[in-house]
């Protein structure tokens, strides 16, 4: 047989597979079998159901993705396969999702939007751990997955929580891979990312704040992929034995590097403009609030004085009471925030990463009716990034000491006020609500600063995993098929940061004295409670130099660790009663039954080291604790699918299936004693499958299934962390930070009439408060799938099928964005919300300590989502004769409603078709992945692949009474991002089989090289991720990838 040919039926194969997925009959598939081909698979195992050989089609609609997809696209991480799918909304990633700075290098699988913690990842059928212990997430990490050894991949777009167990409330993604491989297999490739900056506008912005311009062709993100399969048949056929390994790098993408996210650009109308610059200088802002006395009025705040002592006034000849400066260049002051840092150049496009995989996949028969099976995966992955240096936010350093050398007449007028002469210190120099002390020479001032001088932060992420899964399975009774097993997993991942400052030792290095001699120091150098301090000299004088040895001072390296144990043991055993004389009585078959028992227990543990545990970063949030806690849970199942009718002229074939599931959950919070709620819940799913003909086949199908709240939602602590949002009661009355919001909508939020006008500007670094709930409950999902699959006799090659579905989501896990609490406060004073809102003293949400001036947004059971679409699929095989083979598969999503409730009892928001606001990332109306697939008679094959995501509109407001949105174009704001538009891109790819042991492949991702959309980088919700002034991780934004390969086999 000719190269050629194989290749041929390798595609007609594929085609064939993915008719087999979409639930097309054994029959029609057998037809195009060859005899020796048709008798070499005797189990048969469709994602959707545990029942082998199953004597009915499945009711679940599944969509199947071949291998040779992977080498199509030069994919180096499965994970990237997977998201291009209509199907998918874009999860985490490794490669795209890194924009954030917060990326940990993981690959997670997100189905219809509703979250990837509600899509269930299998291998072979079996669980894959979830990922990291720090994130949240607690979804499953795909890198865990041997890219080179998947055979193809099931996806099951549905609930299928009562076949699979908890999580499987969008569907499932079965990954089956090669387990009867026989030789050697080498694999290497070499990839690299390609654009043209050459976006006139951005580059003139960047020219305006003096930033060097990133124009023209540019190459970068060298990225290798090396893997190697060893397998072999065992003891004539009875067994096989596989190994791989796999080696993987890529360099990473800076936002430097493009320039569309070279800059932090505001909201901009049709000119976009940068926010800050990096090139410098980097002056001090200090922000002197209104220091009302305690138990004050605002009348009684103290006003700010000029250098001469005069009272400084606003242009009615109001006294000013509170307002900012900046450092100048020659030390004097000048209003507000003076040129911002740009902090984006260093920040990740693409994160780099290293990882190794390598692992070994066995099975073998111990006797006729008794085989072992076996598999082990071990993954490790280390992902550094730079990004900016670190900074002092909001009130993370809150008091000057007015004997600072270092302050001139006007800063000492400014900050400290004047000497009163009633008591003898500086009139600023009072008793608060914050906790300062009178008459101890120092005001309550906030001083913010970049600090430059340590160079960026970095954070490297180093995550270990591996999984063991083993069995016996086999038939007894010759009728009844058995199957037990047991798996586990260890996710461990250790968080290394750097050049991290230290608040105390901050706080030390800026209260400086004269050390009697002339000399600025330390006061902790004078009092010897810190002799290795150094002065911060230039955060008072711009034009000082800092102690070479004063960046090892402040900085302190920081180490988080976390893991993630997960056990699982089940058995199964089922039967086909037609071996018993029991079947229908329009059937030949029987009904297929299976009963099975799973009991899983999930640990966590994570441990922060003392600084981080204290909170005594600044810039970085609140503190980090520790968790430690576990959950159980025990599981009794059942399925059947009984064929009704089979050859009748009405029905070839009609089937209905039914599965029930009991879940007993107990969870308990181990580092603090703390049992979770024991709960029980029951799943159940109910279908249909109906072949008229041979032709065309119908299928429905409901199903209730859940997602109980995983170790992580119950047990992870409350952690203050920052957040991008501001303020809109913040600011000084009379100046150019007055507050956006009404002083009445400001004291639904909980501002008094004294503290209104008075609270220091925030920088959009609010506080939050995130963590767990022992007290959740599991959330439900009915879902409805209803389809054909269409498959003429006269074109046996052309498959078509449709389907609808609806996923109603009640009691979801999740949080109330801070943003929606605060926003819905604010209009309405409802005290669901209003009751998250917890001021400081000052009236801000920056003060610290941060727990108790924050928003808060802990995992509780909030409202719901209501999902609904098309999803629409269709293949063809083009006989060319003696020229070849044309391949056509086309796979679209039309999506009819995407509702959002938030509380229950709230107006649901549809956010088809917007993005910003509550609804976040784009919610795509229409989505579709289409590719032509050519194998010509000279051993060559190309590939073209078009992906198409349609446009959407920016929200600028919903309606939190009816749920209306309200989007920028109908508010009529000039806003060069009120619409992003469609976006087209295209694959190509080629293969030339070489020999029968050599394939070479090249190929482009984004042959044009679409620029992502450009969106300002503040201005949108905190919902949407903006990083890089674009839609981070949905929209491509690192050019084009080119990629080399090739494979040896022997």
């Amino acid at each position: 047989m000719t190269l050629t040919s194989l290749r041929r039926r390798a595609l007609r194969t594929t085609i064939i597979a993915g008719m087999a997925g979409l639930g097309i009959g054994q029959i029609a598939i057998a037809q195009d079998a060859e005899p020796e081909e048709a008798a070499v698979q005797d189990t048969v195992i469709v994602t959707g159901s545990r029942i082998m050989n199953s004597n009915i089609a499945s009711s679940s609609p599944i969509t199947t993705v071949g291998a040779d997809t992977f080498d199509a696209r030069g994919t180096v991480d499965t994970i990237d396969l997977v998201n291009s799918l209509p199907q998918s909304y874009v999860g985490a990633n490794s490669q795209n999702s890194s924009f954030a700075n917060g990326a940990n290098g993981t690959s997670t699988l997100d189905l219809r939007g509703l979250g990837a913690t509600r899509t269930l990842v299998l291998a072979n059928g079996k669980r894959l751990p979830p990922e990291s212990p720090l994130s949240g997430g607690y979804a499953s990490d795909v890198n865990l997955i041997p890219a080179p050894l998947v055979e193809r991949v099931e996806i099951v777009t549905g609930g299928a929580s009562a076949v699979y167990g908890s999580d499987a409330v969008a569907g499932v993604a079965n990954f089956i891979l090669r387990s009867d491989f026989e030789g050697v297999e080498a694999d290497i490739q070499y990839g690299f990312n390609q654009f043209d900056n050459s976006n006139s506008t951005l580059q003139a912005a960047l020219a305006d704040i003096g930033e060097d311009t990133v124009d023209g062709s540019h190459s970068t993100n060298d990225t290798y992929d090396l893997s190697l399969i060893l397998g072999s048949n065992l003891d004539d056929g009875r067994g096989n034995a596989t190994v791989y390994f796999r080696y993987f790098e890529n360099e990473g993408i800076n936002q430097g590097e493009r320039d569309f996210s070279r800059c932090a650009l505001g909201e901009f109308g049709d000119d976009p403009f940068c926010l800050g610059s990096n090139q410098g200088p980097y002056p001090t802002s200090f922000v002197v609030s209104a220091a009302v006395p305690v138990g004050g009025l605002a009348a009684d705040a103290i006003p700010l004085y000029n250098a001469d002592g005069t009272i400084q006034t606003d242009a009615d000849g109001n006294p000013i009471t509170g307002a900012t400066f900046s450092l100048n260049q020659d030390n004097t002051l000048s209003s507000g925030f003076n040129n911002p840092y740009n902090f984006n150049p260093p920040n990740p496009i693409r994160r780099a990463t290293e990882r190794f995989n390598a692992g070994f996949l066995g099975h073998y028969e111990i006797t006729p009716d008794v085989e072992a099976y076996a598999e082990f995966g071990f993954s490790k992955s280390t992902s550094p990034a730079v990004i900016a240096p670190s900074a002092a936010f909001g009130s993370s350093i809150n008091q000057v000491n007015c004997d600072n050398p270092l302050l001139t007449a006007e800063m000492l007028a400014a900050i400290c006020g004047v000497i009163d002469p009633n008591t003898g210190y500086y009139t600023r120099d009072i008793e608060t609500d914050a906790g300062a002390v009178a008459g101890d020479g120092y005001v309550q001032a906030e001083v913010r600063r970049r600090f430059v001088e340590g160079g960026g932060r970095t954070d490297t992420r180093t995550l270990t995993n591996f999984r063991f899964v083993g069995g016996l399975r086999g038939t007894i009774w010759d009728h009844v098929d058995w199957d037990i097993f047991g798996q586990v997993a260890q996710t461990e991942l250790d968080r290394l940061q750097t050049n991290q400052v230290t608040a105390a030792n901050l706080a030390r290095s800026l209260d400086i004295v004269d050390d009697g001699n002339g000399n600025y120091v330390c006061r902790s150098v004078v009092d010897g409670t810190d002799p290795s301090c150094l002065p911060f000299l230039s955060a008072y004088d711009a034009g000082a130099e800092v102690d070479s040895g004063f960046a090892a001072y402040v900085d302190t390296p920081t180490l988080t660790t976390g893991s993630i144990e997960q056990f699982v043991y089940g058995a199964t055993a089922q039967t086909d009663l037609g071996n018993y004389g029991i079947s229908a009585p329009w059937a030949k078959d029987g009904p297929n039954v299976l009963i099975g028992v799973e009991y899983r227990r999930d640990g966590i543990k994570a441990q922060a080291d003392g600084t981080n545990q204290g909170g005594g970063l600044v810039g970085s949030g609140g503190a980090v604790l520790p968790t430690n806690g576990e959950t159980d849970l025990l599981e009794y199942f059942a399925e059947i699918q009984v064929p009704l009718i089979q050859d009748a002229p009405f029905a070839k074939e009609l089937g209905l299936s039914a599965a029930i599931r009991n879940s007993q959950y107990e969870s308990v919070d181990i580092l603090n004693g703390v049992e979770g709620g024991d709960f029980s819940a029951d799943t159940f799913a109910v279908g249909a499958t109906w072949s008229p003909n041979d032709d065309v086949r119908f299928r429905a199908q409901f199903q209730r299934a859940i997602r109980a709240p995983n170790v992580f939602e119950l047990f992870n602590p409350q952690n203050t962390n920052l957040s991008s949002l501001s303020d809109p009661c913040s600011g000084f009355a009379g100046t150019d930070d007055a507050p956006e919001a009404t002083a009445a909508e400001c004291a639904n939020t909980g501002v008094t009439a004294a503290q209104y006008g008075a609270i220091p500007p925030d920088s959009g670094q609010l506080n939050i408060i995130t963590g767990g709930n022992p007290d959740l409950t599991p959330e439900d999902a009915d879902t409805v799938t209803l389809g054909f699959v269409y498959q003429p006799h006269q074109i046996p090659d052309l498959l078509v099928s449709l389907d609808y579905y609806q996923i109603e989501l009640t009691d979801a896990v999740g949080t109330i964005p801070a943003s929606f609490t605060l926003t819905r406060c604010l209009e309405t004073g409802d005290a669901t919300f209003c009751s998250l809102i917890n001021r400081g003293t000052d009236g801000s949400l920056t003060q610290v300590p941060r727990d108790q001036a924050a928003i808060t947004a802990t995992s509780i059971n909030t409202g719901g989502q209501n999902v609904a679409g098309l999803d629409l699929s269709m293949s063809y095989l083009y006989d060319l004769g003696q020229w070849g083979d044309l391949g056509f598969k086309y796979n679209a999503n039309y999506q009819l409603e995407n509702e959002t409730i938030a509380v229950e009892g709230s107006a649901p928001y549809d956010c088809v078709g917007y993005f910003d606001d509550s609804c976040g990332n784009p919610t795509f109306e229409y989505a579709h992945n289409a590719s032509v697939a050519y194998t010509s008679p000279w051993d060559v094959r190309a590939n073209l692949m078009w992906r198409y995501l349609s446009s959407v509109e920016r929200i600028d407001s919903i309606d939190t009474d009816t749920g209306a949105v309200t989007t920028f174009a109908a508010a009529g704001t000039n806003t060069g991002s009120a619409k992003l538009d469609g976006e087209h891109y295209f694959d190509v790819s080629a293969f030339w089989d070489v020999n029968e042991h050599v394939e070479l492949r090249a190929g482009v991702n984004n042959v044009l090289d679409n620029d992502p959309p450009v969106l300002p980088q503040f201005g949108p919700s905190p919902t949407t991720n903006t990083e890089g002034n674009t839609v981070a991780g949905v929209y491509e934004a690192a050019g084009r990838f080119v990629f080399v390969g090739a494979k040896f086999s022997f």
